[in-house]
């Protein structure tokens, strides 16, 4: 992947998991690119802030 096509931020295969209990996340793959807006929507519990 060249510089000029890196994102800014990447996740990969990202998972978490609450204690004793059900996933918050699973398997998140993201990039996003340098200058681009991002915004995560949901419920509140759903896990955003995971």
């Amino acid at each position: 992947m060249s510089s000029a096509t890196m994102p800014a931020v990447a996740l990969e295969h990202v998972s978490y998991r609450y204690p004793g209990t059900q996933a918050g996340v699973t398997d998140i793959t993201l990039d996003i690119a340098p200058g681009e807006l991002v915004v995560c929507l949901g419920p509140s519990g759903c896990g955003k802030t995971t």
